[in-house]
């Protein structure tokens, strides 16, 4: 089982990887795949994703 510190850091490598992705038609699927993930580790955390995160992310997929 994961310690709590590591799947923080899976968890920000996730956010930097969906800030950091230039969101075209053609890996839209990596942006959803990157979202169920990011919602695994926070249940994985017993916590949930803070709605300024989706926010944030929708913004990004611009």
């Amino acid at each position: 089982m994961k310690k709590k510190e590591d799947i923080l850091k899976d968890l920000y490598a996730t956010l930097a990887e969906l800030q950091g992705t230039n969101w075209t038609e053609e890996n839209k699927g990596l942006m959803e795949y990157l979202k169920i993930k990011l919602s695994v580790l926070y249940d994985i955390l017993g916590e949930e994703v803070p709605e300024e995160y989706w926010e944030q992310i929708e913004e990004w997929a611009v």
